[in-house]
């Protein structure tokens, strides 16, 4: 949800400021998705929509109490989780009030990947990092280094890793008990169980004949249209500035 008017980079990319409404339309988002055998993803967790910094440019800071994120960012979650969603993502974003004791992002931060979503919420989903090349990660961790702190905070896939520099931090952690293979394993088990769950352990493959029957359909379209117009409000029309529908018709062309 966005809370922060001043937010540059959420904005219409939530459901609205209402903690209510974001959850429930966030739920039957979820809902539409899973059902039709695609993974689902709540993101940022535990909320971006109170920031004033883009975390692609630099690492943003929530000072928001953590009775006040229960009762904003964390409710659309809570109620996501208790939806059955299938993935969450991450933000590199830092709020003091569930990782008092680091300066991490939560991306990075085992107080909220593990401590808030894992054992407080009891999400056993995929949890999945923001790209890690952007710069509210780079300006302050190494390459590598950050890779390998997501992994230990609770991440299962990571996202536009350094690679060359991930692979080999990672691969030392695990040779020297810094990175312990439990925590790989968990991982490995979840990732798998996902892939079954969509069924790619039986087809892995896209049939791309069939995309233009099943993506921006007609019925697809008219379902977009009818959506997008139900959701304007006409608050008042001075003058008459605005035609009533019947005399629209004309004005409409096929590519409108």
């Amino acid at each position: 949800m966005n809370t922060d008017p001043r937010n540059p980079i959420i904005a219409v990319r939530s459901f609205g400021d209402d903690p209510s409404l974001v959850a429930r339309l966030g739920k039957a988002f979820i809902e539409g998705v899973q059902d039709h055998g695609m993974i689902a993803c709540a993101k940022h967790f535990p909320g971006h929509g109170g920031t004033d910094v883009d975390s692609h440019m630099d690492m943003p800071v929530v000072m928001s109490s953590r009775e006040e994120l229960e009762w904003t960012d964390l409710f659309p979650f809570r109620q996501a989780v208790e939806a059955g969603v299938g993935a969450v993502m991450t933000a590199h974003i830092r709020t003091p009030a569930l990782d008092p004791d680091t300066e991490y992002p939560a991306t990075l931060s085992r107080a909220v990947s593990t401590g808030l979503l894992r054992e407080d919420m009891g999400f056993d989903g995929l949890i999945m990092t923001d790209c890690m090349r952007m710069d509210g990660i780079t300006k302050y961790f190494p390459p590598g280094e950050a890779e390998l702190r997501s992994l230990l905070a609770g991440s299962d896939i990571i996202l536009g890793p350094f690679l060359e520099e991930a692979y080999a931090r990672i691969l030392d952690a695990a040779r020297s008990g810094e990175l312990p293979m439990e925590r790989l394993d968990a991982s490995i088990r979840r990732i798998l169980k996902a892939k079954a769950w969509c069924g790619l352990d039986e087809n892995r493959f896209v049939d791309t004949g069939e995309l233009p029957y099943r993506i921006a359909t007609a019925r697809t379209r008219d379902d977009a249209r009818r959506i997008a117009e139900s959701s304007i409000k006409l608050l008042k029309n001075e003058d008459g500035f605005l035609r009533s529908e019947e005399h629209t018709s004309e004005l409409q062309s096929p590519n409108t």
